[in-house]
């Protein structure tokens, strides 16, 4: 770890779990599949005392809504045309997180590496438990955590990028 200049994950459930929704109250953290698929690693990179940028399910829910797929899915490129066929093996798995309304987690994180305004920091003690869970604490920052994300300009950024609006 004495190598690296800063972790920046897409990973945890600060104050928010799965679900989130402008229409309903939030659901409670929840172990989130990045960090519960290792627990025991995660658990190391929070106590290495290297600058995590940590982007969890709290800011990274953001939805793609009709519109926008609309016009990706008509726009006809190389990319778009893969990120269609994508959609509908993401739509119809027999996942339980399957949905027609794709959520950008992945997107989230490099968002921010491109452009962090869009999902201000803020610092928080955290620590990983046996569960998967990523539990607040008292003590020193070790991360800097995206709680919330700037969601229309993350769309705007994302939509220009793929539909080469510049």
């Amino acid at each position: 770890f004495a190598k690296l200049k800063r972790v920046v994950a897409m990973g945890g459930s600060v104050r928010v779990g799965y679900g989130k929704s402008a229409y309903r109250p939030a659901s409670a953290p929840a172990p989130e599949y990045n960090i519960l698929a290792d627990v025991p690693a995660a658990q190391r990179v929070f106590a290495a005392g290297v600058p995590i940028v940590l982007l969890p399910l709290d800011a990274t829910q953001i939805t793609l809504e009709e519109p926008e797929r609309v016009a990706l899915f008509a726009h006809g490129d190389g990319l778009t045309d893969a990120l269609t066929q994508l959609y509908y093996q993401w739509r119809n798995t027999d996942q339980p997180w399957a949905s027609a309304t794709p959520t950008l987690f992945d997107v989230v994180p490099v968002a921010w590496l491109l452009r962090p305004a869009l999902c201000p920091t803020t610092p928080l003690h955290l620590d990983v438990d046996a569960q998967g869970y990523t539990r607040e604490g008292a003590g020193t920052p070790n991360v800097q955590a995206c709680l919330r994300a700037d969601k229309p300009a993350l769309i705007e950024m994302y939509m220009r990028a793929l539909l080469e609006l510049h």
